[in-house]
């Protein structure tokens, strides 16, 4: 802790968020720019696949954001 002409000063606490490798529709979209309706579309679309860019776990969508990251720099296996 520093201190200030005697008074202590305390930073705030932070919070660090750590990215988890399958995350929901909803913050995929935040993290990567695309509305849950474009990503949606992808995967309706076939242009992102289940078992690369997306699983189906309890019933959920997870975007894979490795897979993700593959798509977008172009170097996925099938495109």
């Amino acid at each position: 802790m520093a201190t200030r002409a005697g008074a202590i000063i305390v930073a705030p606490p932070s919070t660090q968020i750590v990215c988890a490798r399958f995350v929901t529709v909803d913050l995929a979209a935040a993290m990567t720019g695309f509305t849950p309706g474009a990503i949606r579309t992808k995967i309706a679309k076939s242009v992102w696949l289940e078992g690369r860019q997306w699983v189906k776990r309890d019933g959920r969508v997870l975007i894979d954001m490795k897979g993700y990251e593959a798509w977008a720099l172009g170097t996925d296996a099938e495109r």
